[in-house]
């Protein structure tokens, strides 16, 4: 009997300690599941007004300012071709242009994709003209102001005039070398001038055409193609994007010249026989040992002595031979093409 009680009162109190475990656990539970389910609701909320800002500012109508936007000049070609004229003025004006549209349309574009330009195909005389500004835009914004929204171009007569292309070349070179001043080297160049053409008063104040290149160190002879800027009496760059070149680019040479002393070597084929063959070089009757070359650095080095063939040298007893055309050749201050020489026989000494 008391054993039955014991079990009964072993049964009773594991129950209140399982329901008092089970009590003290649940509502944690629950408050948790409460704090993340408000805060689930409230990212909702937020996303939702993010969308909805967004919808709403995307899809509504503003305007925008483009600034820097550079007006063109349409018809430039056809005023020099009718009338014989060029604008002095006009080109590059920057302006701005308010749009209006869509603002996601509007975020798409930039002031290089707007076209600005006034039309000059009303102009038929040289003065100062205001030309309305016309705008093509992209996509579907509309155009709201353009400000200016004229803009003054000058026009003049078309001229033109040869002027000389000057070249100011820079370098180092060693003391031993000797550089020319720059040469232009251009089929396309006639007499070292270039032919301008465009409105009278700026071709009127062009002085010359001006090549300035930075050549380094200089070893050899140097080439170059080279575009020119044009420039006034000041010293002062001209610049219009209507004056005309008949060419856009110059060939120039740069020569250096280096100079040495070698001696002059007869080369001939051997014979069999008990002469002896000596050759003695002449210029102008005196006997000549050495000679001064100048030419390129890199074909002046390759010589330590000009070598000469001469032919049948057992049957011939002088002539006059050709020199190397790759360099110059000097006895003293006389710049020669060929030499002379002798040649001497003699009986080998056979003791």
């Amino acid at each position: 009997m008391n054993n039955e009680n014991e079990n009964v009162n072993a049964n009773v109190v594991q129950n209140v300690s399982e329901n008092t475990v089970n009590n003290s656990v649940t509502p944690k539970k629950k408050a948790t599941r409460i704090v993340d389910l408000i805060a689930y609701l409230l990212c909702l909320v937020v996303a939702f007004g993010i969308w909805a800002y967004v919808i709403g500012t995307e899809n509504n109508e503003y305007e925008y300012v483009f600034t820097d936007v550079v007006v063109n000049l349409e018809g430039v070609n056809e005023l020099k071709e009718q009338y014989n004229l060029s604008p002095i003025s006009g080109f590059g004006t920057e302006i701005k242009i308010t749009v209006k549209g869509l603002r996601s349309e509007i975020a798409n574009y930039t002031s290089d994709d707007i076209f600005a330009y006034v039309d000059l195909g009303f102009v038929n005389s040289a003065d100062r003209h205001s030309l309305e500004v016309k705008v093509d835009l992209p996509g579907n914004i509309e155009l709201v102001s353009a400000e200016p929204s004229k803009v003054n171009v000058f026009v003049d007569e078309t001229v033109e005039k040869q002027v000389d292309i000057k070249v100011d070349v820079l370098y180092t070179s060693a003391d031993n070398l000797t550089v020319y001043p720059a040469d232009i080297d251009d089929a396309d160049i006639l007499n070292g001038k270039v032919t301008v053409s465009g409105p009278k008063t700026v071709i009127d104040s062009i002085d010359h055409a001006l090549i300035v290149k930075d050549l380094g160190e200089v070893t050899t002879g140097v080439k170059f193609n080279s575009a020119f800027t044009l420039i006034d009496s000041d010293g002062v760059e001209i610049n219009n994007p209507y004056i005309k070149t008949d060419v856009s680019e110059v060939s120039v040479s740069v020569k250096v010249t280096v100079e040495k002393m070698v001696a002059l070597n007869a080369i001939y084929e051997e014979v069999v026989d008990p002469y002896r063959y000596t050759v003695v070089w002449k210029y102008d009757g005196e006997i000549v040992e050495n000679v001064r070359i100048v030419g390129d650095p890199l074909v002046v080095s390759n010589y330590e002595t000009i070598n000469i063939e001469i032919p049948n040298i057992a049957t011939v007893k002088n002539g006059n031979v050709a020199l190397p055309d790759n360099i110059h050749v000097y006895v003293g201050e006389n710049k020669i093409s060929t030499i002379s020489y002798t040649v001497i026989k003699e009986l080998e000494d056979t003791n």
